[in-house]
């Protein structure tokens, strides 16, 4: 009896599984490549294109494919000012297509490129407008002690940065940080001698910085891409709460990094630096480093993917801008002679 349930369950189990199964024909055509136009200009510099292709199939290809032998023309204010030149150097040395201009990016002025290869029906196209310097006004540090949610005291650096918003007009920002820290590594060798030494250690962020200030407020939701938030990984805000005003902006370095300013002596080689970086970005790059930013939280099953900005016509990619200010307070001597500096790096 159990024999014949056991062959009636698997008979049922295959009819049902071929009258579920329907051939799905592939159909590559629905995969052509097309062109991945990639720039981030920056304010009073030349501008530069990268120009690529997509795969056809993820996987299929042992790497993306630079396209060196494309047209690719410059309009400035809807006038086409030049086509720009491909250095065949620079695949080798960059793995990458790079074309250049002799165009200086300016502010206040529309700037499109038109990329077109034999290869490709149609022509990518994409305009953006620079956006202008918004510069630092100066910024000042203080050691705190911040209440933590788990009544754990933080002993942190506070930053506040002070700059002026311009009025009348939608200002997207970035906040980068790097400190330099110099720590004392001198010591005796086998020989009885001394050697002074000092490892230098940059610490560079534009990841999500810890922030009470309202326009870096941690929001938990990240299926809104769009969200005036630092939590998707980059310390991204807009003008909305400010726009047109001196703003100061506060957040704080890291536990750690506020543990290593305090414990200095810079009275005797040791040394640090803060630098602080507020760049002033196009809506294309906003809004292309706030998804990109996005698409990349979590891998479990349920996470929900996010479509990358992208604003190239007839193609992938992001054709943006960028203009950056720098401040920069530091303490202690550096550097010194018949000293020994050692170097690396760190991001938090």
């Amino acid at each position: 009896m159990k024999q014949i349930l056991l062959i009636t369950a698997t008979i049922l189990f295959i009819v049902l599984g071929i009258s579920c199964t329907k051939e799905i024909e592939f159909n590559d055509q629905l995969l052509d490549p097309v062109l991945v136009v990639n720039s981030i200009c920056t304010l009073n510099d030349t501008l530069k294109v990268d120009v690529s292709a997509t795969k056809t199939i993820p996987g299929f290809e042992s790497s993306f494919r630079f396209i060196p032998d494309a047209t690719v023309k410059l309009y400035v204010d809807g006038v086409e000012t030049e086509q720009l030149f491909y250095d065949s150097t620079l695949i080798k040395q960059n793995n990458s297509a790079t074309y250049h201009s002799n165009t200086i990016v300016e502010y206040g002025k529309k700037y499109r490129v038109e990329v077109s290869h034999k290869d490709f029906n149609k022509v990518a196209t994409a305009e953006m407008q620079m956006s202008n310097l918004v510069p630092i006004l100066g910024f000042e540090t203080e050691d705190v002690v911040k209440k933590g949610s788990n009544a754990e005291d933080s002993k942190l650096t506070k930053v506040t940065v002070r700059f002026l918003d311009p009025a009348d007009e939608k200002n997207y920002y970035r906040l980068g940080v790097t400190v330099r820290i110099g720590k004392d590594q001198s010591y005796v060798n086998e020989a009885g001698d001394s050697v002074i030494m000092v490892q230098v250690m940059d610490h560079i962020s534009y990841s999500e910085i810890e922030s009470d200030d309202p326009v870096l407020a941690t929001n938990s939701n990240a299926d809104d891409i769009f969200s005036e938030s630092s939590s998707f990984g980059y310390a991204l805000f807009t003008d909305e709460l400010f726009n047109g005003k001196t703003y100061d902006l506060d957040f704080y370095l890291s536990s750690w990094i506020s543990e290593q300013l305090r414990g200095l002596n810079t009275l005797n080689r040791e040394f640090y630096s803060i630098n602080i970086e507020l760049q002033s970005l196009t809506k294309e790059t906003y809004y292309y480093i706030k998804s990109s930013s996005s698409s990349s939280i979590g891998d479990g099953l349920f996470t929900e993917p996010v479509q990358v900005f992208n604003n190239i016509e007839n193609g992938l990619g992001i054709f943006g801008g960028c203009s950056s200010s720098v401040s920069r307070t530091e303490k202690g001597t550096y550097p010194i002679d018949g000293v020994k500096y050692y170097y690396g790096y760190s991001s938090f």
